[in-house]
């Protein structure tokens, strides 16, 4: 039962399956229809139709940030989970993820400017630049009693780690 809840959805998110039909793939702007969903105006018109997919009451699990799409795990009111994906053209997939599971971190009271300033320094510590960046990853923790853990990972292959609020970044290995 744990893995249905838990694991599976991990596994979706991070594994980024492109269900659509698409090339998918994290490469500059020929790879996708758009412009990168990652800067916070972008990344909030994306993150409303998450939210809206949720409903009011909905939390979410697990978060996947890329420049062509989010990837979310989230709960709606009555414990059905549901991944969604919203793609550059902010066109909407969603995909039934079972029921049960962790009560996730509230949708409502997500800093949608995050994602950005998050990668800004991320791209700085790691001395990286923002354009090489494949993708923003944040499992939720709250049970556990933090936020949760942000990783952002660069084509290269770098990654650097942060605490759910973007503090206490770090480069494993350093």
């Amino acid at each position: 039962m744990f893995v249905a809840a838990f694991v599976v959805p991990i596994v979706w998110v991070f594994l980024a399956v492109d269900f659509g039909g698409g090339g998918g793939g994290f490469g500059g702007v020929e790879s996708h229809d758009g412009p990168s969903l990652v800067p916070r105006e972008r990344f909030s018109q994306a993150w409303g139709k998450v939210r809206e997919e949720a409903g009011s009451e909905g939390s979410l699990t697990v978060l996947r940030v890329a420049p062509d799409r989010i990837d979310a795990v989230v709960n709606r009111a009555g414990g059905q989970r549901l991944n969604v994906q919203v793609r550059a053209d902010l066109s909407v997939l969603r995909f039934p993820a079972g029921s049960g599971g962790q009560r996730g971190l509230s949708l409502s009271r997500f800093d949608t400017g995050l994602p950005d300033r998050l990668l800004r320094r991320a791209a700085k510590r790691a001395g990286a630049s923002r354009d090489d960046v494949n993708y923003l990853a944040l499992s939720a923790t709250p049970a556990l009693g933090g936020g949760g853990i942000w990783s952002v990972f660069f084509k290269d292959g770098r990654h650097v780690t942060a605490d759910y609020d973007g503090s206490n970044m770090r480069v494993p290995g350093q």
